[in-house]
C-alpha cells in the first residue's frame, strides 16, 4: 500500500470509518489524473466505472479526502469549485479562462519571494496562499480574433 493510501486509511481509521471498494476506487482515480475536477465531474466518471456507486458516496469521499488533507477545494470564480491532489505536487498557481474554464498551473518563484516580501512588510506571517488569475487562454482569444 501506497504512503498516500496509508494516510487516507489512518485517518479513516481516525474517524471510525472504513477504506471502503468505492472509496479505494475513488482515491485511485484521483491519485492517477493530474487534472483539477469538481466532485460531478468525478461522480460521471466514478459511474461510469461502477454503475452501483451512488452521488452521495463520491460527494461524501470528496469531503472525506478534502478533510485528510489529500486534495484540497479551491474555488474559481464565484459559484466553480475544483479540487486538486496536495500531495506529489509543488505549491503553484493558476490561470483561469473565463470564456473555457481552462485552468493552467504555473510556478514563478518571484511571485513567491514578491509575496513573502510583502508579508513581512506587513508584520504578516503567512500561512497559506493562493493567486488565481482571471482572464482569456490564447486558444479562445486565438477563436475570438478569427470571427
Amino acid at each position: 500500500m501506497n504512503d498516500i493510501k496509508k494516510q487516507f486509511c489512518n485517518f479513516l481509521k481516525n474517524n471510525n470509518l472504513l477504506l471502503t471498494a468505492q472509496r479505494e476506487c475513488i482515491l485511485n482515480y484521483i491519485l492517477s489524473t493530474s487534472y483539477h475536477f469538481d466532485a460531478e465531474q468525478l461522480y460521471v466518471q466514478m459511474k461510469s466505472e461502477d454503475p452501483s456507486i451512488g452521488r452521495a458516496t463520491v460527494f461524501r469521499t470528496v469531503k472525506l479526502l478534502e478533510s485528510s488533507g489529500l486534495i484540497r477545494k479551491i474555488r474559481l470564480g464565484k459559484s466553480k469549485s475544483y479540487y486538486e491532489l496536495t500531495v506529489k505536487k509543488k505549491h503553484h498557481e493558476h490561470l483561469v479562462c473565463q470564456n473555457c474554464g481552462k485552468i493552467i498551473e504555473f510556478i514563478d518563484s518571484g511571485l513567491e519571494e514578491r509575496i513573502i516580501k510583502i508579508a513581512k512588510k506587513n508584520n504578516f506571517k503567512i500561512n497559506k496562499h493562493a493567486v488565481e488569475i482571471f482572464g482569456i487562454c490564447e486558444d479562445c482569444f486565438k477563436s475570438t480574433k478569427n470571427k
